[in-house]
């Protein structure tokens, strides 16, 4: 998101941000024209950002706890992404961590429902990927950004946070197991998400 509104980090301050979530502080960044980052809803940056123009991308949550699992590779022990609450994700591998993440991070999605009842505009990663010009539109509006600039610097290049930049990757990494609990738990950011219910 910061690469398709073109935010520039030489620009910008990294803070921690406080989320009541889990025990979650979760990191933005500041820049002159806005903050951006991982924020689940809380009265500070909803207070905050009222006068700004608000987006949120939304990525179907199987394919971010599979995001989640790798990243934790790639994490020191401290990084708030290598832990949940009590859980230090980099003390499991395999379906035993996949399992964990699953059953766990619900409260964490829970934490973004607030932000769909806010004036957000709100896209959705894989809408991005496959039509993007559509999916671009109501940022370029809400920016003041043209739309070619924005879907241009939308194109995958890789980077830290995704591996792949693919959607769909949980179809290879969930067992039977793992999408059965994920379907009990998250039917409900499944729903407010918009996304179907794919077994």
């Amino acid at each position: 998101m910061r690469n398709i509104l073109g935010l520039v980090r030489s620009e910008s301050e990294l803070v921690d941000c406080r989320v009541p979530v889990g025990l979650l502080i979760a990191k933005c960044r500041l820049y002159p024209n806005g903050i951006s980052g991982h924020l689940p809803w809380s009265d500070s940056v909803a207070n905050f950002s009222s006068n700004m123009s608000r987006i949120t991308m939304l990525r179907d949550p199987r394919d971010v706890i599979v995001s989640w699992f790798h990243y934790v590779d790639m994490e020191a022990r401290r990084h708030p992404f290598a832990r949940f609450g009590t859980i230090n994700y980099k003390d499991y591998e395999g379906d035993e961590r996949m399992g964990l993440i699953i059953e766990n991070i619900c409260p964490l999605f829970d934490g973004y429902l607030p932000w769909l009842d806010e004036d957000i505009t709100v896209l959705r990663y894989e809408d991005v990927l496959d039509k993007p010009e559509e999916a671009l539109a109501p940022v370029a509006e809400a920016v003041d950004i043209s739309l070619d600039v924005l879907v241009e610097r939308s194109k995958f290049r890789g980077g830290k946070t995704f591996r792949k930049g693919v959607a769909g990757e949980w179809r290879h990494e969930f067992s039977g197991d793992h999408l059965r609990r994920f379907n009990q738990l998250y039917r409900h950011i499944m729903e407010a998400w918009g996304y179907g219910r794919d077994t």
